[in-house]
């Protein structure tokens, strides 16, 4: 059902299956190739070391690869090249790119979501998009103690689903509706309760920051985890823009994901209510600003404010 209702693929396309070499990556990329080749698919697969942070390019094989095809599906366990120049590079000419993070449970892999659950998917998540590309301002405020505000005017908002019409979705049921705040505006109190994308669990203690003028401000992050506050301090102080804040504002969708948090899987960033922003790049994304990084990290149990509309109300998705 993926490749034909979901990624739309053609007898005769070109598609390009790219994978890390995590053993569930290569199983899943691999039976994704064979199904495409016996539908027709001109399918190609090829396996690249893992990334160590989003935003890392690929190599240049494969970046070269990515434009010579109509479709590229990406099968990674934790960081993409969604991020990177080679992507964005490649979506502006057309080609689609589809991501699946392989970091969730077998079983959640193979679930099979009913195209109806996937529509009402693009609907919501269309329908927030184009309330953020209208609103002029966002506040986020948590019951943990986040509360910043952000300017959003004249940056359009990326609706993300598996049935997404623009340059890339992400794959199975995962969904976001996002956004690049405009630089220089983020202001306030930035509490990660839950995650930081890539670190692979779900945090004890939270990591706090403060932002100032759209700048995270490294000498403020502190947590009860000294050693994570540090890890974290150190993504910021990456390069000269790493501390850009926010990046990017992403609303969680999906109403099929599991309702609990699994441990930095990107199924508890898809949960529709669950907020997340970053810290670095977004000129991939609608914004100004490059970095070698793009980090995300999840907040839960928000209210989000776009304008005067309640769009997110205690973790609860109003849409």
């Amino acid at each position: 059902m993926m490749l034909k209702e979901v990624v739309k693929i053609q007898p005769g396309q070109k598609l390009l299956v790219i994978s890390d070499t995590y053993a569930r990556s290569r199983a899943v990329a691999e039976a994704v190739n064979a199904v495409a080749n016996s539908m027709g698919v001109l399918s190609v697969l090829t396996m690249m070391e893992p990334v160590t942070q989003v935003g890392q390019e690929p190599p240049p094989c494969i970046a070269a690869a990515m434009k010579a095809v109509d479709v590229i599906l990406e099968f990674a366990d934790k960081h993409t090249i969604v991020h990177s120049t080679a992507r964005k590079e490649a979506t502006a000419l057309g080609i689609k790119h589809f991501v699946l993070n392989t970091d969730a449970s077998e079983d959640r892999l193979r679930t099979i979501i009913p195209l109806e659950e996937l529509k009402r998917i693009k609907a919501r998540t269309e329908k927030l998009a184009g309330i953020m590309t209208r609103a002029g301002t966002a506040r986020i405020m948590t019951s943990y103690g986040t509360d910043i505000t952000m300017s959003l005017k004249g940056r359009k908002a990326l609706p993300i689903h598996p049935l997404s019409a623009t340059g890339f979705g992400g794959l199975q049921d995962y969904s976001e509706a996002a956004v690049s705040p405009v630089e220089g505006t983020t202001e306030g109190l930035v509490v990660i309760d839950a995650s930081v994308r890539g670190w692979g669990y779900v945090f004890r203690s939270p990591i706090r920051f403060e932002v100032k003028k759209g700048r995270a401000q490294p000498e403020t992050v502190s947590s009860e985890a000294a050693e994570e506050a540090q890890r974290f301090k150190e993504i910021v102080l990456t390069d000269p823009d790493a501390g850009n804040c926010a990046a990017e504002l992403g609303l969680g969708t999906s109403h099929t994901v599991p309702r609990f948090l699994q441990g930095d899987s990107m199924c508890d960033y898809a949960m529709a209510g669950n907020v997340h922003i970053a810290v670095g790049r977004n000129n991939d994304i609608g914004g100004e600003t490059f970095s070698r990084v793009h980090q995300d990290v999840l907040m839960t149990r928000a209210t989000v404010m776009l304008d005067d509309i309640r769009v997110i109300e205690n973790g609860k998705l109003q849409i």
